[in-house]
This record gives C-alpha cells, sequence and structure tokens, in this order.
C-alpha cells in the first residue's frame, strides 16, 4: 500500500513590527488557517520584526527557506510592506507559488478588498440623502489602500454631481493624532462639512471626538463614517458606522488560491472582496433590518465568516435542538434564560465566543424577522457581549469552559525559568502542547542563547533558534505552527514558535505582550541588581571622593591666587561682570585705564564709571553675549589727550556647569601701538610698489633701449654699406665716355667705326649700363631696409610712449597681446641666449587688468626664465608660453626647462628680500605678486624640484568669456 502524499505547507507572512496590534491581522490569519485545515494542509505563520533571528530576507538565506526542500510549497503575504513584496516578487519569478493579501506586486497573484467602490458607494450614498460637502479623511501616500480610497472619493464626487474642493480633503497618515490636529484646523479656520469619509476607523474616531469639542453633534451636524471595522468602531461615541473589510474572507481566499497555484492551477491574477457597510451610530442609517445596533459584534463580524460559524453550529445536533426549542415554544422569561444558557455553554464548546454568536444571531435574525427567539437571544445576548467585550479590554479571554485572564497571568518573575514556567501553564489552558522559546543572549548579541522546550518540562539548553525544516519534521502532527518575534519597544528579546489553531490567535498579542514585559522586567531586574552593586561601589569612591575633594579645595584656593596673579601680570585690561551688570572683578591696568582703584570699582556698573553713550553700548553688547551665551569681539576708538587711541574688546560667557549663564568676562586690547605700525607698513608697501614699479619700468626700457641700440646698429651698417657702394661706384665711367666721345664729335661714326677704343666704346657702354642698373637696385634695396627699420624705431617708441601713459589705468586687453609685446621686449635677449619660444594661446576672452601692471610682470618672469634657462646647453633652451580659462578668470602660463626651484624656496620665492641670484634685490616676484593680488588675480609657482624646470602662473580677472580653442 502506497503511503499518503506528505501534507501541503503554507507559508504565512505577517509584518508584525507594523501590523502586530492591527486588529484585522488575526482574522486573516484566521481565514488562512481556515482554509488550509478544510483541505488537509499545514500553514506556517512567520512574523518579522526589526531584529528577528527566525527570518532574514537576504538571498543567502531565502534561497533555502522559499523551497520544498525546506517543507514549504508556497507563500501567502498579508499586507506585506515595500520589502516583502520586493521579496514576493522574487518569489514569484522563480517560479514559487506566492499570493499577496491587501497589496498589488508586479505580476503576482493578489486578493485585495474593493476600496474605491466603498467610498465610491458611501459619497453616492451621502449625496443622495442631500449632503454637498463631503470631507474626506486621507491615508498616506504610499499606502495602497488608502490611494484606493481617496480614488473612489474622488469619483463617487464627480459622478454625485459635487464639485471637487481641495480644501475638504484633509491631510492624514492613518493615526488618531494627525486626524485630530487637522480636523481642528480645518474647524478653526471656518471651514465645514455635513459629513466625513475617513480613510480608516481611528482616523474617523479622532474626528468625532474634535467635532464634540467645536460643539458639533455626530450624526445630528456631521455624518461620519470609517473603514476597516476595528474593535474600537463598537466602542466610540457614538459607536462608529464603517466598512469591514472582510479581512477573514481575505485570509481564507488567499490560502485557497494559493493551495491551487501549488496544485498547478490557474488562479485569476486579481480577485475584489466587497466591502460591506456596517451601518452604527454615527451615520443616521445606523439601524438595521433587525431593529438592533450592532454594538457588541466584535471584528469577525461579516457574512462570510458568519456562514462558517453558523456551519459549526449546525453540524453540532444538542445546538440545533436548542435553537429549536427557542424558537418553537412559547417560553416564560426563566424558562427562555435557562435553555439559552444552555446554548452559550455549547457554543462556547463550539469555540464559537458571546461576540461571535452575537453577529451570527444578528445575521440570521435580519434573514428572518419574524424570529421571536431569535430577537429575544439578541437583548440577551447584547449584555453578555458587551461583559465579554470590556473584560477582553480589561485583559481576560474566555475560550471552551477555561477562562484565561491573560493580563492577570503572573509573569513577574525575575528568573526566565519562572517565566517559562508559567507560559508553558498559559499554553496548557489553550491546550497548546508543541512549542518552544528562543531567549537571546543578554550579555553578548553574538551567542547563541537558550532554547526552551514549551511541550515538557525540561531545562534550557543552549542553542541558535531551530530552523523552520527542524520544527515541522520535530512536530509531523501540528496542523498550524507560528513563529513570532518577542520585542519589548524594539529591543529584541527572542522569538517564540509553537503550535496553534486558529481559535486561539486573537490570543497572542496579549500573551506576547505579557511574555516581552516579563522578559524585559527580568533584564531590568538583573540590571538593577547590578546596578545595586555598582551603587555600592559608587558610595565607597564617593567617600574617596570626599577626601580628595577636600584636598581639591585647598588646591583650587591655591590656584585662584595663581590665577589673580597670571592676571594682573597681563598687558591687557580685564574684568568680570555679574548678570547684572555689577563688575564683580577687574585688574589693575583695567583699573588704571579708567583711574580708579579695583576697590572703587567693586559692584557699581558702566554707567557709574563710562559717559552715557559709552555705557549704553558696553550694557547692550553683555546683554547680548549672555543671552546668545557665545563669545563676541569689537573695534573700538576713543580720543584720550587730544590722541586717538583703538581697542579690541572681546566678551566671553561666563557659565556654570550646567550652562547657565553667571555673567561675562570682558578682555581689552589697547591696539593703538599695533595700528600706527600697521599704518607705517601700509605706507612702506605702498612705497615698495612704487619702487617695483619704477624698476620694472627702468627693466622695460632697457629692453627698449637695447632693442632701439640693435636697431640702430642696422641702420648705421646699411649706411655705411651704401656709402661703400656709392664711393666705388663705376658712375664716373660714364663721364670718361662722354668726354672721349665730345673729343671725337667732329669724325664719330669714323671713330667708332675705324678707331680701336671707338670701336669698344659701344661694348664697354653696354656692360657699363648692366653694371649701373645692378647698383641701383642694390641701392633701392639698402634704401628699403633702412625704411623698416625707421618703421621699426618709431614702433618701439610708440608702443612704449602708449605703456607709459596708460599706467593705472584699469582696461580689458588681450592676454596674448600682452605676451607678445613682453616677447618683443626681450626678444634680443632671447635670441641671445638661442632660447626657443612655443606659444599654446587658447581664446579666452579678455582681461580686465592694469596693462603696464601685466607688462611688468611677465616682462620680469621672461628674464628670470632666461636666467634659469643658463644651466642648459645651447639649443635645449626652452621657454613655453600660453593662456588657458579657468572658471571667471584667465591663466597666463610661463614654463621653463632651467635648473627648477628646491621645494624648500616655493613656500619663500614671493617673500620680500628673498633672491637666489647673485647680485639681485630679492622684491621683482614680491611686487609681481602684489601687483596681480591688487588686480584681483594671483601669481603662483610650481616646480618638481632642482633640474625639473618652473612654471609660473598669473592668474587675470576675465571680462567676457569666450569658448575655449587652442591655437598653435
Amino acid at each position: 500500500m502506497e503511503a499518503a502524499p506528505p501534507a501541503m505547507i503554507l507559508g504565512l507572512f505577517i509584518p508584525i513590527s507594523w501590523h502586530w496590534h492591527w486588529p484585522k491581522i488575526w482574522p486573516i490569519m484566521s481565514g488562512v488557517v481556515q482554509a488550509a485545515e478544510a483541505q488537509g494542509a499545514r500553514v506556517v505563520v512567520y512574523g518579522d520584526a526589526s531584529s528577528s533571528d527566525h527570518i532574514d530576507l537576504t538571498e543567502s538565506s531565502t534561497g533555502g527557506l522559499a523551497s520544498t526542500a525546506n517543507g514549504v510549497d508556497g507563500f501567502v503575504f498579508a499586507f506585506p510592506n515595500a520589502s516583502f513584496q520586493r521579496y514576493a516578487e522574487e518569489l514569484h519569478g522563480k517560479g514559487i507559488p506566492t499570493v499577496l493579501v491587501g497589496r498589488r506586486a508586479g505580476e503576482v497573484p493578489r486578493v485585495i478588498c474593493d476600496n474605491h467602490e466603498a467610498i465610491h458607494r458611501a459619497v453616492l450614498n451621502f449625496s443622495k440623502r442631500g449632503h454637498r460637502r463631503i470631507g474626506f479623511i486621507r491615508g498616506g501616500t504610499e499606502n495602497l489602500c488608502a490611494q484606493e480610497r481617496l480614488r473612489g472619493y474622488e469619483d463617487g464626487l464627480k459622478d454625485g454631481g459635487i464639485a471637487y474642493d481641495p480644501q475638504l480633503v484633509i491631510p492624514g497618515d492613518l493615526s488618531e493624532e494627525l486626524s485630530r490636529v487637522e480636523i481642528a484646523a480645518r474647524l478653526t479656520s471656518g471651514i465645514r462639512f455635513s459629513a466625513l469619509i475617513s480613510t480608516n476607523d481611528l482616523t474617523a474616531i479622532g474626528a468625532m471626538d474634535v467635532l464634540r469639542d467645536f460643539g458639533l453633534r455626530v450624526p445630528g451636524d456631521v455624518e461620519v463614517t470609517g473603514f476597516d471595522n476595528v474593535p474600537r468602531a463598537h466602542w466610540s461615541t457614538p459607536t462608529l458606522s464603517t466598512f469591514d473589510m472582510q479581512a477573514y474572507q481575505l485570509g481564507f481566499l488567499a490560502a485557497e488560491a494559493l493551495m491551487k497555484r501549488v496544485a498547478g492551477e490557474t488562479v485569476p491574477k486579481e480577485t475584489a472582496v466587497a466591502a460591506p457597510f456596517i451601518p452604527r451610530q454615527s451615520t443616521r442609517d445606523s439601524v438595521s433590518a433587525s431593529g438592533f445596533r450592532a454594538i457588541a459584534a466584535d471584528w469577525t463580524e461579516g457574512e462570510f465568516y458568519c456562514r462558517a460559524q453558523i456551519e459549526r453550529l449546525r453540524q453540532d445536533a444538542q445546538s440545533k435542538r436548542l435553537l429549536s426549542q427557542l424558537d418553537g415554544h412559547r417560553l416564560s422569561d426563566p424558562e427562555f434564560a435557562g435553555l439559552f444558557q444552555r446554548l452559550l455553554n455549547e457554543a462556547a464548546r463550539r469555540g464559537v465566543s458571546a461576540s461571535s454568536l452575537y453577529s451570527v444571531l444578528e445575521h440570521e435574525a435580519e434573514r428572518d424577522a419574524s424570529s421571536n427567539a431569535l430577537n429575544r437571544a439578541l437583548e440577551l445576548l447584547s449584555a453578555s457581549a458587551v461583559d465579554e467585550q470590556k473584560r477582553q479590554l480589561e485583559g481576560g479571554v474566555v475560550f471552551g469552559a477555561a477562562s484565561l485572564p491573560l493580563r492577570e497571568l503572573s509573569f513577574e518573575g525575575v528568573e526566565p525559568s519562572v517565566i517559562v514556567s508559567r507560559l508553558r501553564a498559559a499554553l496548557g489552558m489553550l491546550h497548546i502542547r508543541i512549542g518552544g522559546l528562543h531567549l537571546v543572549s543578554q550579555e553578548n548579541g553574538d551567542e547563541p542563547g537558550t532554547w526552551w522546550d514549551l511541550g515538557a518540562d525540561t531545562p534550557p539548553v543552549p542553542a541558535k533558534a531551530p530552523e523552520l525544516k527542524q520544527l515541522l519534521d520535530a512536530n509531523p502532527g501540528a496542523k498550524t505552527f507560528m513563529v513570532l518575534p518577542v520585542e519589548y519597544r524594539g529591543v529584541p528579546l527572542g522569538t517564540l514558535a509553537l503550535q496553534a489553531d486558529t481559535e486561539f490567535v486573537v490570543y497572542f498579542p496579549d500573551l506576547l505582550g505579557q511574555l516581552a514585559a516579563a522578559l524585559h522586567g527580568a533584564r531590568m531586574h538583573r540590571l538593577l541588581a547590578k546596578t545595586n552593586l555598582d551603587l555600592e561601589a559608587a558610595r565607597a569612591a564617593s567617600e574617596k571622593a570626599n577626601a580628595e575633594l577636600a584636598k581639591s579645595y585647598e588646591a583650587l584656593r591655591e590656584s585662584e591666587l595663581f590665577y589673580h596673579s597670571l592676571v594682573e601680570s597681563l598687558p591687557q585690561s580685564i574684568a568680570r561682570k555679574d548678570t547684572a551688570g555689577r563688575f564683580t572683578y577687574v585688574n589693575s591696568v583695567f583699573a588704571k585705564s579708567v583711574q580708579r582703584a579695583p576697590e572703587e570699582i567693586a559692584g557699581r556698573t558702566d554707567a557709574d564709571i563710562y559717559p552715557p553713550d559709552i555705557a549704553e553700548r558696553n550694557r547692550l553688547a553683555d546683554e547680548q553675549v549672555m543671552l546668545k551665551q557665545t563669545a563676541l569681539e569689537q573695534e573700538s576708538s576713543a580720543v584720550e589727550g587730544g590722541k586717538k587711541r583703538y581697542f579690541h574688546v572681546k566678551r566671553i560667557p561666563l557659565l556654570d556647569k550646567q550652562g547657565a549663564c553667571l555673567g561675562v568676562q570682558v578682555l581689552i586690547w589697547d591696539m593703538t601701538v599695533f595700528r600706527e605700525t600697521e599704518e607705517m607698513l601700509r605706507v612702506a608697501q605702498r612705497e615698495l610698489v612704487e619702487t617695483s614699479r619704477l624698476a620694472g619700468i627702468a627693466e622695460m626700457a632697457t629692453g627698449v633701449l637695447h632693442n632701439l641700440g640693435n636697431a640702430l646698429n642696422s641702420v648705421n651698417t646699411a649706411v655705411g654699406i651704401a656709402a661703400d657702394r656709392v664711393r666705388h661706384s663705376r658712375a664716373v665711367n660714364v663721364t670718361k665716355i662722354a668726354e672721349l666721345l665730345e673729343e671725337h664729335r667732329e669724325r664719330l661714326p669714323e671713330f667708332l667705326t675705324t678707331d680701336p677704343r671707338g670701336m669698344r666704346t659701344v661694348d664697354y657702354l653696354k656692360r657699363l649700363g648692366r653694371t649701373l642698373e645692378g647698383e641701383q637696385a642694390d641701392g633701392l634695396r639698402e634704401f628699403d631696409f633702412l625704411r623698416e627699420q625707421i618703421e621699426h624705431l618709431n614702433q618701439i617708441v610708440a608702443a612704449q610712449q602708449s605703456y607709459a601713459n596708460v599706467a593705472g589705468i584699469t582696461e580689458e586687453v588681450q592676454p596674448g597681446e600682452l605676451i607678445e609685446y613682453a616677447l618683443r621686449i626681450c626678444d634680443a635677449s632671447l635670441a641671445r641666449h638661442e632660447i626657443a619660444v612655443t606659444r599654446e594661446f587658447a581664446q579666452t576672452g579678455t582681461v580686465r587688468v592694469q596693462r603696464q601692471k601685466v607688462l611688468q610682470i611677465l616682462v620680469n618672469l621672461i628674464n628670470n626664465a632666461k636666467d634659469a634657462v643658463k644651466v642648459r646647453p645651447m639649443g635645449e633652451r626652452r621657454l613655453n608660453v600660453g593662456t588657458r580659462l579657468a572658471g571667471d578668470h584667465v591663466q597666463v602660463i610661463l614654463a621653463d626647462n632651467g635648473e627648477g626651484i628646491p621645494p624648500e624656496n616655493l613656500t619663500r620665492i614671493f617673500a620680500f628680500g628673498f633672491t637666489t641670484k647673485p647680485g639681485g634685490h630679492g622684491f621683482g616676484l614680491h611686487s609681481s605678486a602684489l601687483a596681480a593680488k591688487e588686480m584681483h588675480g594671483s601669481l603662483l609657482a610650481r616646480s618638481e624640484g632642482r633640474g625639473k624646470g618652473a612654471t609660473f602662473i598669473l592668474d587675470l580677472p576675465l571680462a567676457t568669456p569666450a569658448e575655449v580653442a587652442t591655437v598653435a
């Protein structure tokens, strides 16, 4: 006989870290578990937390967790947060059956509440009853349910013919606190509405409280409805009309869809569950068809769950017989009460609470309004259900015949063994026999912790939290396993793993809450014991410290004497004042400055010592320092003995150990000598700059004169050559030929044809003409050269005059033109030393500078480069000049391959008087740097060391922008 196939195992993820106390999560769990149990499947419930040692959503852990090898066939995610939604998409993409509840994520199948339709229906209902100003409290912008409900509100207004008013859409984050604040703000500003729809019940409850505070009646002045149907909606004042999201049905349908997916069947991508309206006292349609208000129904209210409860009752013969007796006979009140009490006992035995039974009976009464028995039962059961709900709120729950007041369980033991023992007892009352508690290490989070078996009275063992597969293999008969984190105010304490049927899930928040509080109390007890030991040690240390304090007091007194001695020796004026502005201490320098003795100043204020204007200025400054508790520095001046004196004043707040201000301390420096010295330095600097300018002009003039000399030498040479050519010209032979011909004028034909000399005359004249033509051409060339040299002289003189005339004037010039002119000034010197110059100019636009100063800087840098490259042999000497854009500045770059600059000299090269040249004066680079700074620029030097050359960068402000384009 073949063995039966293993039971299907479903995983249910519940984001407990933010849904733990949301009542709707437990009906969802009940629906999943009951659907699974109906088909013989098992369920493992996971609860994540901010720090859980059972679940890790990393790829390394989920690869084993989400696999059949680990026993789980598929997963349901109940209202997952963003990380869980991504995880669900990953599982779905790997082919692992996955279903979402209340959320959408990619192509993952989901079961959702039809939020849009419910709110749309509410708006249309209000509009049909005459409401035109319908407010809406929205939820968070990233919450899917809140977004769909807002869209239902907007579409409802449109279909109801009501204009959208943004003032009636009230911000919210699903919390009661923000709802109170925003509703109060709207009412205070005069905004009114006759109906109000909330995204959830908590915001609606908060809104009703504020409406009542403003004297508005609900539903008389404003009708209010919520969404979700949480327990507080039954006990609010007034009770809140709301939409039931059918949480149980959502879980049930999600589990059914998942089991179909595991079996290989196709399921719809999205299943929408309608949210029925639950009318109560906050709206005017609050009376149900049976005439009874649904004030005792708990969160299991809903037709889908009611059908399951009715079926459970009908399966029990005794319950059916009691219902028949109650409905079919005329009974007196005592007889009816007796029979009904027996029915309650049977319902409890079947696991149906009084609140659930009320919902079932009310549903039946709505279907059969003529049933007197049901209506009389509802009257009696309403009070019983109310009492039961109050007991649950106070901490007691009832299951079957067992009374389990969870909040009254004694979890105050300070030892984990005592807490675990009482936890075992509590689980026993719930008929839970299989489970375990893993406690994390209290001393070191890296240690494995301890594992307590809750199914047997055995001591704990050091171990890590067991893996899921171990729990499933060890408990093959367990239908439902829960793996829940235990935290206390965000502090991880451990993990609870246990078997549980659906009837118990609503008790676990209380149970876990008490367990977390007890474990936290145990930790606090141990910490308190340790603290007591520490306090005892601190007491002994305190006694020792008191003895040391006495010594310290004496040392402090000596230190204070030393302090006063030190303060008296300082040249500054020093004073201390209290918060009222009274002097508490002054040194002798301060006393001397105001021409009073120190004891005459103590206890007085500035008004007693200074003129009124100075005293008022000092008072305001002191108050500012004490108020802001920050130091304040000021410059001031005064005329004493006909001479102006300057002072620097610093005020410092005096604070005690707690940060309270005790007064202000004032320090005064006499800056008169410093100011006078500073003025002398400024004068000397101006003189230095002028001297440097004159030196630069002289240096430029030397270059100009050198160029003039070269040009004049060329002119002189050309003139000498022309004189020699004229002196030795063959033109004199023309005269001789003319005299010869004149001599033989009378017989010239005979002379030219018969006389030997005459016969040679014609040939000679031809040769002489060619010679004279050559002399004429040479003469013209020499004259052209002379004209060029004279023009060059004129240009040199004109340029020098133009630069001399613009000194001190700021203008826009092309940096390339300045570089070219500086190179022309130094051209002869560069050529004499055979220095090759390369140019790399970028299209930079113009710079705004003083032309003469820039030229002075460039000539100085070129001459320095000329001297630096002398260490290189002829033919290897290089000077590169160029420009480039640097933001809103232009950089003029001169780089040589000379002797370089040692690192220790780079920080000193621009200092006044620093030079490495024999016979150098040491203010060329210094004055150049100052000139660049005056033009809002800078001069920098770079070098990799000796023999590596040097680069100087002159940074000048850009006047007009331009595109950068390198040119040869």
